[in-house]
């Protein structure tokens, strides 16, 4: 070993211990020397540096402004404190000599894409709409938790946007109102209310003409959907037939129901949620049995599709009268009830297997042996405990080993410490895996990462498909 290894290697033992020792200490940054724990005089080893080369690097480290030595009258050391960004940048340099990364192959991440919001802010406008034909003030109610603060900003938009035209003047104004949790705690949440005056006259002139244009184009996506659905009903009757003329009508469909929704930006919710139902009305059979769904849960998705497309028109509907809408609907319930169309309640023998209503057969589950595959685990139903010695999460008879001193193991012991249900704040987790408080909002990744991963490895372990922790608004929590 060349002098520069062996030197680096010794300053690299005494970082970790001090980094190690900091932990202990009643304050992270200053380390009584008694706690540090110098080596003995007499010690000797290849692993370490001896009494006399630990003192040098210490002051070493002191000269070099990564530490500051505090000593006595009698020149003995009695703290040390570490002094930042110096010592990280020492201790990340000799990280990467003494411990590469591993290169692995690594599975891609996967991305979490939350939904955009119902169109909230096409809803208020609607609501504004309909107060202005009135000729009545609105009033605009909302109670503010961490989870629809979105919803609110939302409106807020459409509110600002509104009173920059001069077309709508609003002001708010918050309340605490005391609410209680099933189990009786008193649990306080504020409602904001937001007084919306306007012109009746300006404000139905400001609407009309671009709603009334987004109605028609939304009338529209929902025919064509409708019949989108029919093509594939009316395909899967005689799957056996090739069929060029409902094939082609099928790609026809598929093509103006791209255009309405993207090209007119109907909805935000639309965008996200539409997919085309399959690739080919000849290879739709084959995507099926790919993807492990019947025709039933396919067609019911297209159906919650559709019902999207009917909530959307109701809101650009602005210009429809109520008054008769009531007796519509009971005339009509009056001829379905008497052509004998009521539903009927389906009998457990009449219920078959999702992928034979389309004629394939169904899908064999079995391992290697032939044998059914066991029946998963509720988390609920097992005792979970939590060994930071092992270190490994006990769940039921199933044992899932945690890295010693990795990330996972981290977020473990934090977690662990604090009662089920509690939320953690991503930060301080991400403390107990690096050792040092986040100075980049973009860090919680790494926390992120780390539950995902544990998450995924405990439902292959233990056969199960429930989540030991979860994550919301950047804080995680933990469910069993």
């Amino acid at each position: 070993m060349t002098p520069e290894r062996k030197f680096n290697q010794d300053l690299w033992y005494v970082l970790q211990k001090i980094r190690q020792k900091s932990y202990y200490s009643p304050k992270k940054d200053s380390i009584p020397y008694d706690i540090y724990g110098p080596i003995p005089r007499q010690y000797i080893s290849d692993t370490c540096p001896s009494s006399k080369e630990e003192l040098l690097i210490l002051e070493k480290l002191n000269s070099n402004a990564a530490l500051k030595l505090h000593k006595s009258n009698g020149n003995e050391i009695e703290f040390i404190e570490i002094v930042q960004p110096k010592f990280d940048e020492i201790y990340d340099k000799l990280k990467k000599i003494f411990n590469p990364p591993i290169w692995k192959k690594v599975e891609p991440k996967k991305i979490i894409i939350t939904p955009p919001l119902a169109n909230e802010g096409e809803l208020l406008i609607s609501n504004l709409y309909k107060s202005a034909k009135k000729n009545q003030n609105y009033l605009e109610s909302f109670i503010c938790t961490e989870d629809d603060f979105d919803q609110w900003e939302e409106k807020t938009k459409v509110l600002d946007n509104l009173k920059k035209q001069k077309l709508i003047s609003y002001e708010t104004k918050s309340e605490a109102v005391d609410s209680y949790m099933p189990n009786g705690e008193n649990w306080p949440i504020d409602i904001v209310n937001a007084e919306i005056k306007f012109d009746p006259t300006v404000l139905i002139k400001h609407i009309e003409k671009p709603w009334g244009e987004k109605k028609l184009m939304v009338e529209k996506l929902a025919r064509f959907y409708l019949n989108l659905i029919r093509i594939i009903e009316a395909y899967f009757k005689n799957n056996q037939k090739i069929d060029d003329f409902l094939n082609k009508s099928y790609e026809n469909l598929c093509e103006e129901i791209i255009i309405l929704i993207y090209k007119n930006d109907l909805s935000p919710l639309l965008k996200f949620l539409y997919e085309k139902p399959f690739n080919s009305l000849f290879s739709a059979e084959k995507e099926l049995r790919m993807n492990r769904i019947g025709l039933n849960d396919k067609m019911n998705s297209m159906r919650d599709f559709y019902g999207e497309i009917q909530r959307l028109l109701l809101i650009y509907d602005i210009g429809k009268e109520q008054s008769n809408e009531i007796s519509k609907i009971e005339n009509y319930l009056d001829e379905v009830e008497s052509k004998g169309k009521t539903v009927e309640k389906i009998k457990p023998e009449q219920i078959t297997t999702k992928v034979e209503i389309i004629g394939i057969p169904p899908l064999k589950f079995k391992d290697s042996k032939g044998n059914a595959p066991a029946l998963k685990t509720s988390l609920k139903s097992v005792k979970i405990n939590y060994n930071d010695e092992e270190p490994a999460i006990n769940v039921g008879n199933k044992k899932v080993a945690l890295p010693p001193y990795k990330n996972e193991h981290c977020l473990c012991r934090e977690m662990f410490e604090r009662k089920i249900s509690e939320s953690v704040d991503w930060s301080i987790i991400y403390e107990e895996m690096t050792g040092k408080e986040s100075t980049d909002k973009e860090n919680w990744r790494t926390v992120y990462d780390a539950m995902n991963a544990l998450n995924k490895r405990i439902q292959e372990i233990c056969n199960t498909s429930n989540a030991l922790f979860t994550w919301q608004e950047k804080t995680i929590k933990r469910n069993y």
